[in-house]
């Protein structure tokens, strides 16, 4: 093949041509192949980097907040077991305690005395026996509790108009029954009948547990010998001057009916 100028040109030559003519565009193409590759490549390897130090960080602060909780439990179990010790002490001194308050609540002296011929035991913790004595009456109580107390009338004492238990000469038993000695009277022996809610045997005989409604006139109704709600026990003691008394109880915190009942089973 010729061209105008009469030069030949081989067909093999344009096509060599023509492949070079049309090279750049796949050159073009596999480079932006390759730089996307790169670029893809580098910013994954820059995710993966990120990721990694963000894992590590991560692991980082939990490895710090396990560590510091770890160290808040260990403080915490030291102070349980501080707090359980302290507890145990408490315990066992409580438990000392309870112990010698009781053993101090069931200990007991001994009161005796010569002139009215009794003797009883009664709670240490009410301390001394407090009494007072003359011709007509006796009055006696307990240096820390007041509220427990006894008292007699003598053969000189003339009661008054109003009965009080602790101005008594104990008690008469006949028939079958009991009255309530006031005065030294004869005619008057049997105006009071006692009805007792207990009788206790002692030391001394025969001891009434009384309450309010244990005293009766002649004609049914309830004498009022002063003693509120409270209870007494009446003792007829066969001293010289004072035939009996009057035990009252006004302080059943301190003294229940059950340990007031021991208390007169001690009377000798």
């Amino acid at each position: 093949m010729s061209n105008a100028d009469g030069i030949k040109v081989n067909k093999t030559e344009q096509k060599s041509v023509a492949k070079k003519e049309g090279s750049p565009v796949a050159t073009y193409a596999i480079i932006a192949v390759v730089v996307a590759l790169v670029v893809g490549g580098a910013i994954y390897a820059w995710q993966k980097k990120q990721l990694k130090d963000e894992t590590l960080k991560i692991k980082k602060t939990a490895v710090e907040e396990k560590s510091t909780l770890e160290k808040r439990i260990d403080s915490l179990k030291e102070k349980i077991s501080g707090i359980e010790s302290e507890n145990e002490k408490l315990k066992n001194a409580s438990t000392e305690l309870d112990a010698k308050s009781k053993l101090l609540a069931s200990a007991v002296q001994i009161y005796s005395d010569k002139d009215l011929k009794f003797s009883f035991a009664y709670p240490a913790l009410f301390e001394e026996v407090k009494i007072t004595k003359d011709d007509k009456m006796f009055a006696g109580n307990f240096s820390k509790n007041e509220k427990v107390n006894f008292g007699g009338a003598g053969e000189n004492y003339v009661s008054a108009s109003s009965t009080d238990i602790l101005r008594v000469q104990g008690y008469l038993e006949a028939d079958k029954k009991y009255y309530l000695r006031v005065d030294s009277e004869k005619e008057k022996e049997k105006d009071i009948e006692i009805k007792p809610i207990k009788i206790i045997n002692t030391g001394k005989g025969k001891v009434l547990l009384v309450d309010k409604k244990s005293f009766v006139d002649k004609d049914g109704k309830i004498v009022d010998v002063m003693l509120g709600e409270n209870i007494a026990a009446l003792v007829n003691l066969g001293a010289d001057k004072f035939k009996g008394t009057a035990i009252v109880n006004s302080d059943f915190g301190a003294m229940s009916v059950e340990r007031f009942e021991e208390m007169i089973k001690s009377l000798k």
